[in-house]
């Protein structure tokens, strides 16, 4: 029995942060795409994500990139060794209100196409509470996979979301 509640508390744990692309920055975003893939072009553009957590956490470590299905599909930590990315995200902005609360957020591209974005001091994320980022995103070619967000917990136990994308070759 608590091998199950175990296993149960671990899926509830990953499942525990969801994420969104939004019209624009707050206050007033609106989700779009929710349950479908969110269309990028071809070429440089900028998206708007929300990001929502079921479970306050102290969050100071983040990464996003884009995964393919394989990835996407692999166990964490279980990825192929050789990815190649053909949409990369260039920067990530944090909304001024972070930063107006003292936390400095410094940005490294990490070596998969992606951001680590690291926060400090560390930033108490609430129940419930959304975190809005922007995303300068270079495509390349047409491309579908997931957008995703990973964090840690207080344990340093990874908490993941992923949605859908699509790259438009038009």
């Amino acid at each position: 029995m608590r091998y199950i509640l175990s296993a149960f508390s671990q899926i509830l744990k990953a499942n525990m942060i969801s994420i969104c692309f939004v019209d624009h920055d707050p206050p007033g975003s609106m989700e779009i795409d929710r349950w479908d893939f969110h269309p990028i072009p071809l070429g440089r553009s900028e998206h708007w994500v929300k990001i929502v957590t079921a479970e306050g956490l102290q969050v100071s470590d983040i990464n996003m990139r884009f995964l393919s299905k394989e990835e996407a599909d692999a166990t964490p930590g279980n990825a192929p060794p050789t990815i190649t990315s053909i949409i990369q995200i260039e920067d990530i902005t944090v909304i001024p209100e972070i930063e107006k609360q003292g936390h400095k957020p410094t940005r490294t591209k990490d070596r998969h196409g992606g951001i680590d974005l690291k926060i400090w001091p560390a930033y108490a994320w609430g129940t419930g509470r959304a975190i809005f980022l922007k995303l300068t995103v270079e495509a390349r070619q047409s491309w579908s996979g997931k957008i995703s967000f990973r964090c840690y917990d207080k344990d340093y136990h990874s908490r993941y979301a992923r949605a859908d994308v699509l790259v438009l070759g038009i």
